[in-house]
């Protein structure tokens, strides 16, 4: 056995027969830890504990007379004292949503007019130029970068000095769109721009942003968005829309539907409105209206029966050409379409039944619980 030696004082030490319990090494640890905080000599000019400071104990008082009570902003998608991000593809309407609901609120007496700041950093000179009129108007603030010397990257600093002297409480900035005032790429900077929105509706502020969704959907079909989770993380609500174009004649609709919420934003909103590129964009926003309840379901179901119309068909002729496993009607028709094939399983699904009456067609289970599939009518089974 090799001999383990250590020095001393230039002296060598035999070590090889030292053994040491876990629980002597504890032992150890402990007195050694001891000895090193007994050496920390305490400063007479230490800083006082801060968090202290920071408490608000005793301001109860203070904040609820700079809070801002969650009541209805821009409609009910948008509340007072939220920050709220709502994603949609380019062109689907959410920028005209919002004038839409700026006018809604302003007209009803939600909001003080000279209180919102639309930072439009979006839109072409003409674009900018027929909003602007708009807003005119109704006494809206608009901002646009490169105009009266403002730009986008003066937009976050100004927001600081809004929360630092509570001038935030009351007003409205929303940002078209979201991209343009922070990298919704990048973690860090989506970060802080979250929390200086937290901080610009603590004090009382709203925050509404305009932001894009990723190009392609989801695996199940859905619109999702774009960046990093932070912006929803740190905001209060944020709404995905989708548009449907083609309801009836150039006319379509747009749903927002909830992400994330509180108890009085609403889950769903359903608009309408003229997409005939051939009038103006104030007769455009002029034909627009917010369904009801009841009218929005009825659209929902009728574009729902509309949208299933090529799927019917092209699983009524794979069927007819003798593709009948469940499997490969999938594939066949979610290629030849070229549509995701969960699509293709909830219109098979849908349409199924053994009634004539009630299906289009029906399934045989075979061996293994293999499905295949026979039209009603026209079909040898």
């Amino acid at each position: 056995m090799e001999q383990k030696s250590t020095t001393s004082g230039g002296r060598k030490i035999d070590a090889s027969n030292i053994k040491i319990s876990k629980h002597d090494l504890k032992s150890s640890v402990c007195k050694t830890v001891g000895v090193f905080l007994e050496s920390i000599k305490v400063s007479d000019k230490v800083d006082k504990i801060q968090l202290d400071d920071w408490s608000v104990l005793g301001e109860a008082d203070r904040l609820a007379q700079e809070a801002q009570a969650p009541d209805m902003l821009i409609s009910d998608l948008c509340l007072k004292g939220q920050a709220t991000a709502i994603y949609a593809q380019p062109g689907a309407g959410k920028t005209m949503m919002m004038v839409y609901e700026l006018m809604q609120s302003v007209a009803k007496g939600r909001i003080v007019p000279g209180s919102v700041y639309y930072v439009n950093a979006d839109d072409n000179s003409f674009g900018a130029a027929e909003k602007a009129m708009i807003f005119e108007e109704k006494g809206i603030n608009m901002l646009i970068p490169g105009e009266n010397g403002f730009s986008a990257s003066k937009l976050m600093p100004e927001m600081a000095k809004m929360v630092a002297s509570k001038e935030a409480k009351g007003r409205t900035v929303i940002l078209d769109t979201l991209k343009k005032f922070t990298s919704i790429m990048n973690k860090t900077e989506a970060s802080q721009f979250g929390d200086l929105c937290r901080q610009f509706v603590a004090v009382g502020g709203s925050v509404i942003v305009l932001a894009h969704t990723n190009k392609h959907p989801g695996a199940d079909g859905k619109l999702t968005f774009a960046g990093t989770t932070d912006i929803i993380e740190d905001f209060d609500a944020a709404y995905v829309a989708k548009l449907e174009q083609g309801i009836e004649g150039q006319r379509c609709s747009v749903t927002f539907s909830k992400l994330k919420g509180r108890s009085g934003n609403a889950e769903t909103a359903v608009y309408v409105y003229d997409r005939d590129a051939s009038i103006s964009y104030r007769e455009r926003l002029a034909s627009m209206q917010r369904l009801n309840e009841e009218d929005a379901l009825q659209l929902s179901a009728a574009i729902e029966a509309a949208g299933d119309d090529d799927i019917i068909e092209a699983i009524e002729d794979a069927i007819l050409s003798e593709t009948r496993a469940k499997t490969d009607i999938l594939k066949k028709v979610a290629q030849q379409l070229s549509i995701p094939r969960h699509r293709v399983k909830t219109a098979l699904e849908k349409y199924e039944n053994k009634k004539p009456e009630e299906g289009r067609w029906f399934k045989d289970v075979g061996p293994h619980n293999t499905h295949r599939y026979y039209l009603h009518d026209g079909d040898k089974f």
